[in-house]
């Protein structure tokens, strides 16, 4: 009789998404082969989340983010005006130690200009502190300066 060779079951991940809040944007979210929620980092080391705190706050983002599911965002590539209200609408950033909510990118021929809303309620459009005028971002670079000042 010949012997069979049985093969180990492979692991099968599921990959969500990666750049949720509170973590670094390239780390990304899988679903293991033991149905627990897992983070590839952006050193690539696995680490499955363990903290009820940790998972019910991604498992509450990502309900009402459900457009992320599945959606693993490539930063090497210059975002489109699109993708930066898919990115960034709603997200809370810090600038001169006052926290702003991010809630419009207006196009504008050569980039976009950020539409904030203060703590006060009021609305505005970010500025350049020395010549005191809307600020008009390089799709790119509007992406780097926001992952910097994001709260």
């Amino acid at each position: 009789m010949k012997k069979e060779k049985i093969e180990e079951p492979q692991k099968v991940e599921t990959q969500l998404c990666n750049f949720a809040p509170t973590y670094k944007k390239e780390t990304t979210f899988y679903i293991n082969s033991y149905n627990k929620l897992s983070v590839i980092t952006p050193e690539n080391s696995f680490k499955q989340l363990t903290n009820p705190k940790t998972i019910h706050e991604f498992w509450q983002w990502l309900y009402l983010n459900p457009q992320r599911v599945g959606n693993k965002i490539d930063f090497s590539k210059v975002p489109t005006p699109q993708e930066l209200n898919d990115r960034f609408i709603n997200r809370t950033i810090k600038i001169g130690g006052n926290k702003k909510k991010i809630i419009a990118f207006i196009q504008e021929q050569n980039g976009v200009k950020v539409k904030v809303k203060e703590k006060d309620g009021s609305e505005r459009f970010l500025i350049n502190m020395n010549t005191k005028k809307k600020m008009i971002f390089e799709l790119g670079y509007c992406q780097e300066v926001l992952f910097r000042v994001l709260v």
